[in-house]
């Protein structure tokens, strides 16, 4: 029996900042708040919130539950990470990130600039 190799690593990480560079909201700029390593998502500070609206049937089951009555939430919103690319502030450009090994430690470097983080 073979293992499944797991796949789900990222460059990226909390509080990096990035620029979006496919969709709806390519060229934004924003810092990484929170990545699913499971699903490889990240939510970015500079996207709004999707809002979720609610039928009447469904108001009336939250009236029934207890919980609060609204015709809309506030979801918050994830890009995939294959979608950003790490922003350095220097050279005010996208690029990509890399891994160095310096006196037996193991640290990022942007590739265009070889600047290690």
């Amino acid at each position: 029996m073979t293992r499944k190799k797991n796949n789900n690593h990222s460059y990226l990480k909390v509080g990096d900042q990035v620029k979006i560079i496919v969709g709806q909201h390519k060229g934004k700029i924003g810092k990484i708040v929170v990545i699913d390593t499971k699903n490889l998502l990240a939510q970015i500070d500079s996207i709004e919130d999707k809002l979720r609206y609610y039928s009447k049937q469904e108001q009336e089951k939250l009236k029934a539950s207890g919980n609060e009555l609204g015709e809309k939430k506030a979801i918050p919103s994830f890009l995939h990470i294959s979608n950003l690319m790490y922003w350095d502030s220097k050279l005010g450009k996208a690029t990509r990130l890399g891994f160095k090994i310096v006196a037996h430690k193991k640290f990022r470097y942007l590739k265009k600039s070889g600047n290690v983080l």
